[in-house]
């Protein structure tokens, strides 16, 4: 006996109908559940992919360090929440991370030997080359390398100052607030050292040279902040 003689032995025909009718109909509404949720998935790439370009966009003409943090969300790190909102999980990582390069770049440019520094002290040596210079040959590739290396510290400076604000901009716009790098402002510098003024000797010594101490940091003998005895 094959399988439609036992069908129909069990079922009438306007039975066997019905559930002919019944297995198709659900066919189509697991067809109409996969293609929905297909559809679904596409309009969630395509948000995605929207969000991702609009994000290229603000930041095509930035320095690299921004399109590095742009690119460390991708599609498979964005979600879409219980109020169909799309959540990328990368953004507080993002925000460390962009923190930690300001407080780095803040740091190589106002350290003891940063680029404020050397943009100054290279400058000076162009300028004590250029005293130097007797018309010797010897005297002009100094003059010309001191030159040289001068303008290239200006040029880092430059570099690293813009690299700065288009990061300071980008935290501004990406986390609705401004940030102040570790060290810019005295109140986020855990330290129990009070700052102390110049010395009188030391404002003396300034003085000697030509360099006027500022007349808020510097104190006399007494301890009262002043450059009055400084002479």
């Amino acid at each position: 006996m094959n399988i439609y003689e036992l069908a129909t032995k069990n079922h009438t025909k306007a039975e066997l109908i019905a559930m002919v009718d019944r297995a198709n109909g659900l066919a189509m509404d697991a067809e109409e559940n996969f293609q929905h949720t297909k559809n679904a998935l596409n309009s969630l790439r395509v948000e995605q992919n929207l969000a991702a370009d609009a994000n290229k966009a603000r930041t095509s003409q930035t320095d690299p360090v921004t399109e590095f943090l742009n690119h460390i969300t991708t599609d498979e790190t964005l979600y879409r929440d219980r109020q169909f909102t799309i959540t990328d999980t990368c953004q507080f990582d993002r925000r460390v991370i962009v923190e930690a390069i300001i407080d780095k770049l803040y740091w190589l440019k106002t350290s003891r030997k940063g680029h404020d520094a050397y943009a100054i002290s290279t400058k000076e040596r162009a300028e004590y080359a250029m005293r130097r210079n007797d018309g010797t040959e010897i005297a002009l590739t100094q003059l010309k390398a001191a030159v040289s290396e001068a303008r290239a510290a200006q040029s880092k400076l430059a570099l690293f100052d813009r690299m700065q604000d288009q990061l300071r901009g980008y935290y501004a716009e990406t986390f609705g607030k401004s940030y102040i790098a570790y060290g810019e402002n005295e109140a986020n510098i855990p330290s129990n050292q009070q700052p102390q003024a110049i010395p009188a000797d030391i404002a003396a010594d300034m003085a000697a040279l030509g360099i006027t101490p500022p007349a808020d940091q510097t104190a006399n003998t007494n301890g009262v902040e002043t450059v009055a005895d400084v002479a």
